[in-house]
């Protein structure tokens, strides 16, 4: 059963993008994050799951860097992961 509670959703990128820079540093690959604050509602094990699909095929493909960005539009968040490999 899916049960939304607010998740601070900048604080969770925060500190993925801090995991994942530690995991990759030594590969060359560069994470960088710009988040602004953004609480939604959603489940955040589901969220955590998702971020780290995105993040995890980001890297894997990336040659240099991931950018990973934490926008606002009125109500809603806006998530972009994106990196500088070949599928651009």
């Amino acid at each position: 059963m899916l049960v939304c509670e607010p998740v601070d959703i900048a604080a969770l990128v925060s500190s993925m993008a801090k995991d994942w820079e530690k995991q990759v540093s030594a590969s060359g690959i560069t994470i960088r994050s710009q988040v602004r604050s953004a609480i939604i509602e959603g489940e955040e094990a589901y969220l955590r799951r998702l971020l780290r699909n995105l993040i995890d095929n980001a890297v894997r493909y990336a040659r240099s860097q991931v950018e990973i960005t934490v926008d606002t539009e009125g109500r809603y968040a806006r998530i972009c992961v994106e990196d500088d490999g070949p599928g651009g």
